[in-house]
């Protein structure tokens, strides 16, 4: 949450389809802000970052050089500021430590 909206990953139809949604406070009015994309991706988790109001999208994706988890820091727009990436890498879920600016 950014103290304003909750954000949360959702999906339509098949893998590789999902989006980001920003609901109200109370988990009301869902707004689509924009697709995953459809690298063969789907979100596992996502978690707001206030340093520079972006969201960070835990994302595992699979393609011709295997499959791997994804993490990408992208602004509410959907366009994407940074990533990197994680060979080996289970579980859902992200959050970030706002007094060290870590995600786990």
């Amino acid at each position: 949450t950014d103290g304003r909206y909750n954000y949360a990953i959702g999906r339509v139809g098949d893998v590789g389809h999902d989006s980001i949604y920003r609901f109200d406070r109370d988990w009301g009015r869902p707004e689509q802000l924009f697709a995953l994309g459809g690298d063969g991706a789907y979100g596992k988790g996502v978690t707001y970052d206030p340093t520079n109001r972006s969201l960070w999208v835990a994302m595992q994706v699979t393609n011709d050089l295997g499959t791997r988890k994804v993490f990408r820091d992208l602004a509410l727009d959907g366009s994407v500021i940074s990533q990197f990436v994680v060979r080996d890498s289970d579980g859902y879920g992200l959050a970030m430590d706002y007094a060290d600016g870590t995600l786990w």
